[in-house]
């Protein structure tokens, strides 16, 4: 009787382990992808602008990230993904648009106090656009 009420107490503190760890995690991937989505969508990034000055970002998406490390003070992780844009060209009477996708990869960090508070570390986030120029 005592070892089923402690298997069942032990069940139910991993069973609360898991929900937190789950919780956590969803709120993390939400701040991450707002992040880097108000950065490419409300941020002019150079390398967007490179390639045509009237860029509009139409879709974002995260496909992974991963801790990198865990600090005394801060969570670092890495991350990749894709941004789907359309690239204008030319005046309104002689326009050109084609749509267009540019991988990214980012680096962010939070502190563990509160790992809502998503930030870019570092250099922040790399936009490759060599494709287009091949």
């Amino acid at each position: 009787m005592f070892l089923k009420g402690l298997l069942s107490s032990f069940t139910g503190i991993l069973d609360s382990i898991h929900e937190i760890k789950t919780h956590v995690t969803e709120a993390v991937e939400e701040e991450v992808h707002d992040i880097v989505f108000n950065t490419l969508a409300f941020d002019s990034h150079e390398a967007l602008i490179e390639i045509s000055s009237q860029t509009v970002v139409d879709f974002v998406a995260i496909e992974g990230y991963n801790i990198e490390v865990i600090e005394p003070n801060q969570v670092i992780f890495n991350g990749f993904g894709y941004v789907e844009c359309t690239l204008n060209y030319g005046s309104k009477s002689d326009s050109f648009s084609t749509d267009y996708t540019v991988p990214f990869t980012f680096k962010a960090f939070a502190p563990v106090d509160d790992v809502r508070k998503v930030d870019f570390y570092e250099q922040g986030m790399y936009l490759d656009n060599s494709a287009f120029y091949e």
